[in-house]
């Protein structure tokens, strides 16, 4: 027992058995003292032959033994009361310091008074041996009556009874400092009573009692009480952290740190974290298992403030409601962990900052050259567009010379000048036979009208026969002199419903002006003519702007793929990319080049986009997914347009350079480091456990 007036004890210089100790023994007491705890001396353990005198006192009947002396039941002969009395052993107080402490103490503690308090009735001195006796208590100790609370209610009830108690001697500035099962009793109708307020102070050889410099039962000592110069050694949080280790034993059947010597118990108290409660009893809430955690916090200022809270917060738990305090964050955890183990979490940390550190710079170091390869990528679908659009660009070039050749034949002039239909269908047949690389054929009058269409089979499918709306004839009506052909928008066509794209010549008259005009209908699968877009590296489409399918629908804006490796011929799926859209944007702003489209356009007519999506993405296609980087080319001063596109996934699927790896093994580096102290601090609970 300690008082608020108790001056600070000195540490001892050496150990009172074996002389002179090393500067690391804990508490003044040396490694044999403490391994073999054999302090107990004098004839104590001898027979006794009962009852027998002791000063105004029959000693009736040995109750048991402490780390101080015997207890005994015995009978005060002047009052004939039954007592608990307890006997000093010869020389556990034997200099007059230790006698007067120990009178001071004791006549502290009998002025405490609460009704769960075993009341201290005298001290005194026989013969030398000083003793003092108490309240008798017939109903054992909690020791004996442990399977009487393994019930998680009926243990909180208990503890909540006894953290009043110990407010109570508390608020009098009176801590018990040993709280442990064999100092708690019961009367003979089973109520609970705190007793040796203030009494042990050395180790005892059964019980563990340690008395003199260390004051207390190694098991239910607070770290702080085994730490030489803390500050709140001899505070009322020690008795808070014993009454959680009672709490803990009677719920887990065990003490929540354990081992085969004293030294390793402290240790484990001092470094290792309690196995919470609701992991080894599915029946204890997590509300009581983070009162008993709250309880056994290493650090004092993190415990409860005074018993009185702790019981306040079990009997909040016995009612349902919630308990005030919160379990501590994993962060807070690992921060105490830290704390108990700075030598190793010093060389975690730095190891864990060498190995981020360069982690990131190796992640840097991979994404700018991930970057690098995208720009890369994009220089040279740049490069790769502008060079299919001028393939593309020649080969309609060619196209268009060879309609326009055909539309200067003198018979076409005459035929059509007489409106000699039947002529003008031999004529569009002979065109196709000589020109066999354009299939589809057609005449169209000055006025819009259908004047001969090869192959003629399909001339029975059209539903419509005037088609003055559409832009080939628009465009190649008002194409100037020197022009040979018209390259069209992508129109629907009236035999097979696909779209098509037309290069339509003017046939002139003898003044010059057109009498109507000749066309070649353009359908493409995969290829244009013989001309391959793409390759294994990179994926080329065409693209071409959509004409209007009827006189009154107003031109549209959108593009469509005409070109593209996974889409049917003519089927006119719509491509939406910010690049082709600023791309027809600039070339309108150029102004109508109708009259010049075979001229090859400005260098800087390409455009990039960095996201751009296959519209087949949208259709389930793998192939197709992305995003992509992509490069848009105008084909001339046409309305067509060149997209080679890349996927982002496959332009940056780097090989695994040394700095990838390196990269690599950072992350993993950093990953083990914190998997390891993951398992430190598992193991350290395991460890509490076993």
């Amino acid at each position: 027992m300690s008082t608020a007036t108790d001056p600070t004890e000195p540490v001892p210089a050496g150990c009172p058995r074996h002389g002179a100790i090393g500067p690391r023994a804990p508490e003044g007491l040396c490694p044999h003292c403490l391994l073999d705890l054999d302090l107990v001396t004098g004839d104590d353990d001898a027979p006794e032959s009962l009852p027998v005198q002791f000063g105004p006192y029959e000693l009736l009947a040995r109750l048991g033994e402490g780390g101080m002396g015997v207890v005994y039941k015995a009978r005060q002969v002047s009052v004939d009361r039954i007592v608990a009395l307890k006997r000093i052993r010869d020389g556990e107080l034997a200099d007059a310091k230790a006698r007067r402490r120990f009178y001071r103490e004791a006549r502290d503690a009998a002025k405490l008074d609460h009704a769960r308090i075993v009341p201290l009735y005298d001290v005194g001195e026989h013969d030398g041996q000083p003793y003092f006796t108490m309240k008798y208590m017939p109903g054992g100790t909690l020791e004996e009556a442990r399977a009487r609370f393994t019930d998680p209610r009926r243990a909180a009830t208990l503890i909540a009874t006894l953290a009043r108690a110990v407010h109570a001697g508390h608020r009098q500035h009176v801590i018990h400092r040993d709280l442990k099962p064999e100092n708690i009793v019961f009367d003979d109708h089973g109520e609970p009573y705190i007793t040796d307020f203030g009494i042990a102070k050395r180790l005892d050889h059964n019980t563990r009692t340690m008395t003199g410099t260390i004051l207390g039962t190694v098991g239910y000592m607070a770290p702080e009480q085994t730490t030489r110069g803390h500050p709140l050694r001899d505070s009322a949080t020690a008795d808070i952290w014993s009454l959680g280790v009672i709490l803990y034993e009677l719920l887990a059947g065990r003490r929540p740190f354990d081992g085969p010597t004293l030294l390793d118990v402290m240790r484990r108290t001092h470094e290792e974290e309690p196995e919470p409660l609701e992991r080894l009893r599915r029946d204890v809430s997590r509300e009581l298992s983070t009162v008993c955690l709250t309880c056994l916090h290493k650090d004092p200022a993190r415990r409860y403030i005074s018993a009185e809270a702790l019981a306040d917060d079990l009997e909040r738990y016995l009612r349902g409601k919630p308990i005030r305090v919160r379990r501590p964050s994993p962060g807070r955890r690992a921060l105490a962990w830290c704390r108990r183990h700075p030598i190793t979490a010093v060389l975690l940390g730095v190891a864990a900052l060498v190995l981020v550190t360069l982690t990131l710079w190796s992640l840097a170091g991979t994404r700018a050259q991930e970057q690098a390869r995208r720009a890369e990528v994009l220089a040279a679908n740049r490069y790769a567009a502008r060079a299919v659009a001028g393939t593309v660009l020649a080969q309609l070039g060619e196209y268009a010379t060879s309609v326009a050749k055909e539309a200067q034949a003198p018979q076409l002039t005459t035929a059509m000048a007489l409106h000699d239909g039947e002529a003008l269908q031999g004529l569009c047949e002979g065109i196709r036979a000589r020109q066999a690389s354009l299939a589809y054929w057609f005449i169209i009058d000055a006025g819009g009208a259908l004047q001969a269409y090869v192959p003629s089979e399909q001339s029975s499918k059209l539903s419509v026969t005037h088609f003055a709306f559409r832009d080939y004839f628009r465009g190649a009506m008002s194409l100037a002199a020197d022009r040979p052909a018209y390259i069209s928008r992508a129109f629907r066509s009236a035999t097979d419903k696909r779209y098509k794209i037309a290069i339509a010549a003017p046939i002139r008259g003898a003044d010059g002006r057109p009498l109507g005009l000749l066309a070649a209908e353009i359908a493409t699968d995969r290829r244009l003519g013989a001309l391959e877009l793409s390759d294994d590296h990179r994926v080329a489409v065409l693209t071409v702007r959509r004409d209007r399918d009827s006189a009154s629908e107003p031109l549209p804006e959108e593009h469509i793929l005409w070109v593209h490796g996974g889409v049917e011929h003519g089927e006119g799926v719509v491509v939406e990319s910010d690049a082709l859209r600023r791309l027809t944007a600039r070339r309108e702003r150029a102004g109508d080049a109708g009259n010049d489209q075979l001229r090859l356009p400005p260098p800087d007519w390409v455009e990039l986009d960095e996201a751009y999506r296959d519209p087949l993405d949208q259709r389930g296609i793998r192939e197709a997914g992305g995003p992509w980087l992509v490069g848009v080319a105008a084909v001339g001063r046409t309305e067509l347009a060149v997209m080679v596109q890349t996927r982002v996934e496959d332009a940056t699927a780097l090989v695994l350079t040394p700095l990838r790896v390196y990269a690599a093994w950072s992350v993993g580096g950093v990953l083990l480091l914190l998997a390891s102290l993951f398992a430190a601090l598992r193991g350290t609970r395991r460890r509490a456990s076993a």
